[in-house]
């Protein structure tokens, strides 16, 4: 009976032991620096970018992008109380296959590939997404509208004053004309009624009438142009 039992302690110290020693040494060992997530396809401009992963515990983080073993861009993350870690990004860049790499302060490091897609234009160093593009766009049709606006409402009130004046200086000129007329007729009335009236100054007085009507015709004529246009 002893015999058993001593056979059963030597059993239990052999196999159980260990194993709880190893489990022990699972739960203690720290979390490797690792990429959970990570899209395959990243549509720059329409969507935000997401990284997800985990390390070490409150540990510093370098998370590097790169395109042909050059390095784009460069950040720096840590790590929560669990050892987890997430990166999100609204950058804009140039369409391509690129690599994302993180790596801890101990040296373990992840990466994962991701192509890009911009979704906008890029020239040089200047790229614009298709939506803040389509904004600019319209910010440059409103303010071309309120300005067209301004310029016909400025040539509205431009013509109102300008057909103002010439109708007080239709009434003004005709009111003067009238008047100098009525004293010119007033006049030839009189040279009429006077004996002696020669060849010479009967021509001139026929003239007088002439130019005083022509002069009246063409008055009435260019202000009826100038109402015209406006």
């Amino acid at each position: 009976m002893k015999k058993n039992i001593l056979l059963i302690i030597i059993f239990l110290l052999i196999t159980v032991l260990p194993l709880a020693d190893s489990r022990a040494g699972e739960q203690t060992a720290p979390a490797k620096t690792k990429i959970t997530i990570c899209p395959e396809i990243y549509r720059a401009g329409e969507e935000t970018f997401y990284l997800q992963g985990i390390a070490p515990s409150d540990s510093q983080l370098t998370l590097q992008l790169k395109k042909e073993e050059k390095i784009i861009q460069e950040w720096m993350l840590k790590t929560s109380n669990q050892g987890e870690w997430s990166f999100t990004a609204n950058n804009l860049f140039s369409s391509g296959d690129y690599i994302f790499s993180i790596q801890d302060q101990s040296g373990s490091q992840d990466q994962c590939q991701t192509k890009i897609k911009l979704s906008g234009l890029a020239f040089l160093f200047l790229k614009i997404s298709y939506r803040n593009l389509s904004l600019v766009l319209a910010g440059v049709l409103l303010v071309l509208l309120l300005a067209a606006l301004t310029l016909v409402y400025k040539k509205q009130q431009t013509k109102k004053r300008l057909a103002k004046e010439i109708y007080e200086a239709r009434n003004i000129l005709s009111t003067a004309f009238v008047g100098l007329n009525e004293q010119i007729r007033t006049k030839i009335e009189q040279i009429d009624a006077q004996p002696g009236f020669n060849p010479e100054e009967k021509k001139l007085y026929q003239e007088l009438k002439q130019n005083i009507q022509q002069t009246q015709e063409l008055i009435k004529k260019e202000i009826e142009d100038i109402e015209k246009f406006v």
